[in-house]
């Protein structure tokens, strides 16, 4: 076979048997165990876009390779750091709740020091 074809003839080929070229969903390789398994490579360039047949939607398995992630719980004053806690994984609202009993004693009433806390939007606290 090894007969040159220009990219345009690949394309106009491609299309005539169905096959679009659009945007790819990726899917976590770690929801298969079997191809889990044969996943040896840690790569992180991936392709953004895909084949598929007219109508339907690309999509590639992937291996997210995410290592061990770490949550940051500070308390923070003008003076610096009063407590900080790291937890590996993800701060619930029990381990939230263990911070702020066990880890803050040096809050005040107010108007005193250290006597106003403030929080974000997360869904733990």
């Amino acid at each position: 076979h090894d007969q040159p074809i220009s990219t345009t003839a690949l394309h106009e080929n491609l299309r005539d048997l169905g096959l679009t070229y659009k945007r790819l969903r990726r899917v976590a390789a770690e929801r298969d165990d079997g191809f889990r398994a044969d996943c040896k490579d840690d790569r992180t360039i991936l392709p953004r876009y895909g084949w598929s047949l007219s109508g339907q939607t690309p999509f590639d398995s992937v291996r997210l390779n995410r290592g061990i992630r770490y949550s940051v719980l500070p308390a923070l004053t003008i003076d610096g750091y009063m407590a900080v806690r790291v937890v590996e994984g993800s701060i619930d609202g029990a381990e939230f709740y263990d911070f702020v009993v066990n880890d803050l004693p040096n809050m005040n009433p107010f108007p005193g020091p250290n006597s106003v806390v403030v929080l974000d939007n997360c869904s733990t606290h």
